[in-house]
């Protein structure tokens, strides 16, 4: 698999942490550099594990068929977080500066284990990660934030690797990248107004693993 294509691959599913971090930028959310290695090594993690797993079913499905499934996984995935991102683009946001509460007006805190709603929030709105409302993310409130930025990435090494991608090499490019777009996406929040840019972070990411499972087809 070319080495441009790892690239492509690790900016689809490291999109994410860029508009969290401009969503941090425009709240004035600090990340410690403690809480970015944790959101970073949850994400390689997750691209380690789900590839070692693709490797291990790859092992009982035929060589010419792995890289169509693979490709398959991907333009799902592309496609449902390309969904996503339209729905919460199109749908009500909160007011801003305004705490993200449930239905019954109370507001989020640390995510219950299996509380996939709470940790599909938080990368809309980081600052459901921060419950103590300190304006900064230590490196434990930083955990919730990584595994919800890690969801994708687990998914999307699950299908590159049956496609052909160097587990070492993706997880080193996922890695890199999430730790350069974080911090990126936080310079930007706080210099520009980039309130509904950060929206459409998700949205591109959705669209880039789309078309990593179309060229994996094609």
């Amino acid at each position: 698999m070319p080495e441009a294509s790892v690239v492509f691959l690790a900016l689809a599913v490291s999109l994410d942490g860029f508009g969290v971090g401009m969503a941090c930028g425009i709240r004035r959310l600090e990340i410690l550099f403690s809480s970015l290695m944790v959101i970073c090594l949850m994400s390689v993690g997750a691209v380690v594990v789900s590839m070692v797993l693709g490797q291990v079913l790859g092992i009982f499905i035929s060589p010419e068929i792995a890289p169509r499934g693979g490709g398959v996984i991907l333009l799902i995935l592309g496609s449902y977080f390309t969904y996503q991102a339209l729905k919460d683009l199109t749908g009500e946001k909160d007011a801003p500066g305004k705490k993200p509460e449930n239905r019954k007006g109370e507001v989020y805190s640390a995510p219950r284990q299996g509380n996939l709603k709470r940790l599909s929030l938080m990368t809309r709105e980081p600052g459901a990660a921060d419950v103590d409302q300190s304006g900064t993310l230590s490196a434990r409130e930083a955990f919730w934030l990584g595994v919800a930025l890690a969801a994708d990435a687990f998914g999307a090494g699950f299908g590159a690797v049956l496609v052909g991608f160097n587990p070492v090499l993706t997880a080193a490019a996922v890695g890199i990248t999430k730790l350069l777009l974080v911090p990126a996406g936080v310079l930007v929040g706080r210099s520009f107004s980039a309130r509904y840019l950060s929206n459409f972070a998700p949205l591109l990411s959705g669209l880039m693993l789309f078309l990593l499972g179309v060229m994996a087809l094609v």
